[in-house]
């Protein structure tokens, strides 16, 4: 049992998910982007989590900050400001191929409302940095000052500092200053395919998640080489989205389990291999349901982190752990019921003024 809370701190792409079943109606709308997701994954998994960004005040902002509190977590340096958006994702359905596609294009009108790296708030960054001093994570997916200018604070404060880019773009001088203060990097292969151009010498655990195919690590203190873990498989992918969120959290929840404070301990290959084989098992479940965090909808945190420790351990059904239920049945009704039809209307539920018009949101059940 892991007596001490763990506090991760994170700030960059913190936006509003909605998950759309045409152009005219939604089926619901949720907190997403990379950071957010992470940071509320690890909330609900018992962290103390603390999100940093400026949001509009408008209601996608309102949409974050309510579920972030749902959650417990710390929303004091959610900074809300009527001269900001908060950013909108519509996530479009896929086909068998592709579960999934992403557009900050609001589908009525096309207008788009993307991240924005505002002015760095000397103010903010003080406030953040003297209010939480505990802190054994801090996670970034975009460069930005604000996030250097803490990954400084808290790198030097011990912190495990996590940069997780979409991709690699602005001036190479940020780009290394990022590097450098970066623990653990973890970015997808059909994005960033290569950064020999750039100083890793710092980096603790470099992560190349390969899709499908599963993931390959290095850490230049064990190996050069790269390790290779295959991906866990499931009954049913019902939506791959938010698999590499899912990933980033439970390799950073296991990590850091049973109080482990050296490096020695946190970044050794047993560790290090028994954390991503947890990601990864994190990953394959939420893939079973629609949404970026869909499992979060209708599993316990208890059974989350039980039917986890079970796939990463090479048991894909032995879910015989008191108070498990068979997934595997209920994956089976799911996927007959739900995903067969892809999405099966029920009575309306209330508008959200996100754009230009309400999109029309509709109840599909227990998803």
């Amino acid at each position: 049992m892991n007596d001490v809370v763990n506090q991760i701190a994170g700030t960059g792409l913190i936006a509003l998910d909605v998950l759309l079943r045409d152009e005219n109606a939604a089926i619901y709308s949720a907190l997403g982007g990379s950071a957010g997701n992470v940071l509320a994954i690890l909330a609900y998994l018992g962290w103390s989590s603390f999100p940093i960004a400026h949001i509009g005040s408008d209601p996608a902002g309102e949409g974050l900050r309510k579920e972030f509190n749902s959650l417990g977590s710390n929303t004091r340096f959610l900074i809300s400001q009527d001269s900001a958006t908060t950013p909108v994702i519509y996530q479009w359905p896929g086909n068998e191929e592709k579960t999934h596609r992403f557009s900050f294009a609001c589908p009525l009108c096309g207008s788009k409302k993307r991240f924005s790296d505002y002015a760095c708030s000397h103010d903010l960054v003080n406030s953040v940095s003297e209010t939480v001093n505990a802190l054994q994570v801090f996670y970034f997916d975009r460069i930005t000052p604000l996030a250097l200018e803490l990954a400084k604070i808290y790198r030097d404060r011990g912190a495990i500092i996590f940069f997780e880019p979409s991709e690699i773009r602005g001036n190479d001088e940020d780009i290394r200053n990022a590097l450098a203060l970066t623990d653990i990097l973890k970015y997808a292969d059909d994005r960033i395919s290569d950064l020999a151009n750039f100083d890793l010498s710092n980096v603790t655990v470099e992560i190349q998640t390969l899709g499908a195919r599963g993931l390959r690590f290095r850490a230049p203190s064990l190996a050069i080489e790269w390790i290779e873990l295959p991906a866990i498989k499931t009954p049913y992918i019902a939506d791959t989205a938010g698999a590499g969120d899912w990933c980033s959290a439970g390799l950073l929840y296991r990590l850091l389990l049973n109080n482990k404070v050296t490096a020695s301990d946190i970044f050794s290959h047993n560790n290090l291999y028994a954390s991503l084989r947890f990601g990864q098992a994190l990953s394959a479940l939420n893939c079973m349901y629609e949404g970026a965090r869909g499992m979060m909808r209708g599993r316990s945190s208890t059974y989350i982190t039980r039917a986890a420790k079970a796939l990463s351990k090479g048991n894909p059904f032995d879910f015989s752990v008191s108070g498990v239920k068979s997934e595997q049945v209920r994956m089976q009704r799911y996927y007959k019921e739900v995903i067969s039809q892809r999405y099966s209307l029920n009575k309306s539920v209330p508008a959200q003024n996100l754009c230009c018009e309400p999109l029309r949101f509709i109840n599909t059940g227990n998803l």
